[in-house]
């Protein structure tokens, strides 16, 4: 089965109805038949370029992995506060955080699995070395219905 994957940039999420109006747009799409969507968001406009002056404010030589934990706070943010009105819609989902191609969290990798064979798509290119996010333009994407009111960022 094919997967469709939407990315939706921080411009979306310039207020609480940004949330609300990603989660009617997956719903509709939904509606339509697409029953395998993985949803990518970013941190709301402004969030990560805050926490990233906060971190540097703070330590002007922090360290990349604290910067990139730093960073993903945002986006965490933008994903739970996408799931409220998910929810709300009866849009089940999973979480799934990485920042930079790479995760940090042990139990994610198998959260990922279950994901790829719900989607019958891999996400990632594991070895053993470790696990990284499929590079871009890789893996099954469905062709995307007009998404021009939510820019890609």
């Amino acid at each position: 089965m094919i997967a469709t994957i939407l990315k939706f940039g921080g411009s979306n999420f310039l207020d609480p109805e940004g949330y609300h109006r990603v989660a009617r747009h997956l719903a509709q799409r939904r509606a339509t038949g697409e029953n395998k969507i993985v949803v990518v968001v970013s941190a709301m406009k402004g969030e990560t370029d805050s926490l990233k002056a906060q971190m540097l404010e703070v330590n002007k030589e922090a360290s990349p992995s604290n910067l990139d934990a730093a960073l993903a706070i945002g986006e965490m943010k933008s994903v739970c506060l996408l799931g409220g009105p998910m929810d709300l819609r009866h849009l089940r989902s999973v979480v799934v955080a990485a920042r930079n191609g790479s995760f940090s969290a042990v139990d994610i990798s198998k959260r990922i699995r279950e994901l790829e064979n719900e989607l019958g798509v891999f996400l990632l290119d594991r070895a053993i070395s470790g696990a990284r996010l499929t590079p871009k333009r890789t893996g099954v994407c469905a062709p995307q219905t007009d998404t021009s009111n939510y820019p890609m960022q």
